[in-house]
C-alpha cells in the first residue's frame, strides 16, 4: 500500500523454510514489483492462506532520509528550543494538562526518536527555527509569553490552534508560506513572508 493509499498486489515465490504459519520463525519470500509501480513510500503486507502479516515500511527509488528535529526545553527559563534540519520537517506540539509533546509526522522525528515530553507550569518561551525544506508546524493548546518561529525557505505552514501568545513572531524564507490560527489570541504578531 502507497502513502497515498493506493494498493497493489504481487505474486510471491520462492518461500523459504517453505511453510507457513511459523510463530515466531523468521521466513522469507520473494515478489516482483507490480507494472507501474512508482517511486514512494510503501507499507508490505504478505498474506498467506488468508493470514496478514505485520506490515513492513520500505521504500522505492532513492533513499528517503528522515528529517530530524532537536527540542530542548529548559525549565529555568520555561523556554523550548526546536531546532530542524535541511530536510522537510513536520511537527506537533501539544501542551494539555501541564504535559508538553513534542511530535513527530510525516517522517520527522524529534531527538531521533517519535516523541519528546516534559512537564511544563505557566507560560512558556518558544524559539523554533525549522531551516529549510517544506516544512509544518502546529501549535496546540500552548500557554507561551513569546513564541519566536522561524519557518526558513520552502512552503511552509504554521497553525495555531486554542493557544495563548502574547507576543508571536513568525518569519518565512522564499516560498509560499501560510500562517491559519484556530481559536487562537494573539497580543502582538510579528509577521514577515518572503514570496
Amino acid at each position: 500500500k502507497s502513502e497515498t493509499g493506493i494498493v497493489k498486489y504481487a505474486r510471491t515465490t520462492k518461500w523459504s523454510p517453505g511453510l507457513v504459519a511459523t510463530g515466531s520463525l523468521q521466513t522469507s519470500v520473494q515478489f516482483d514489483l507490480p507494472a507501474g509501480t512508482t517511486n514512494g513510500l510503501y507499507q508490505l503486507t504478505v498474506v498467506a492462506n488468508g493470514i496478514p502479516s505485520t506490515s513492513h515500511a520500505f521504500n522505492i527509488g532513492p533513499p528517503i532520509n528522515p528529517s530530524n528535529v532537536t527540542a530542548v526545553y529548559n525549565s529555568g527559563t520555561k523556554t523550548l528550543t526546536l531546532t530542524g534540519d535541511a530536510n522537510p520537517n513536520s511537527l506537533t506540539v501539544t501542551l494539555q494538562a501541564g504535559v508538553l509533546s513534542v511530535l513527530g509526522a510525516n517522517g520527522t522525528q524529534i531527538n531521533h526518536t517519535t516523541q519528546y515530553k516534559v512537564s511544563v507550569t505557566g507560560a512558556m518561551v518558544i524559539v523554533a527555527n525549522l531551516n529549510d525544506g517544506d516544512d509544518a508546524m502546529s501549535l496546540i493548546g500552548v500557554n507561551s509569553s513569546n513564541a519566536n518561529i522561524n519557518l526558513g525557505a520552502g512552503n511552509d505552514k504554521l497553525a495555531l490552534t486554542l493557544c495563548h501568545v502574547t507576543t508571536l513572531t513568525v518569519s518565512g524564507g522564499p516560498g509560499v508560506d501560510a500562517l491559519l490560527m484556530t481559536s487562537t489570541s494573539v497580543g502582538t504578531l510579528h509577521k514577515t513572508f518572503v514570496p
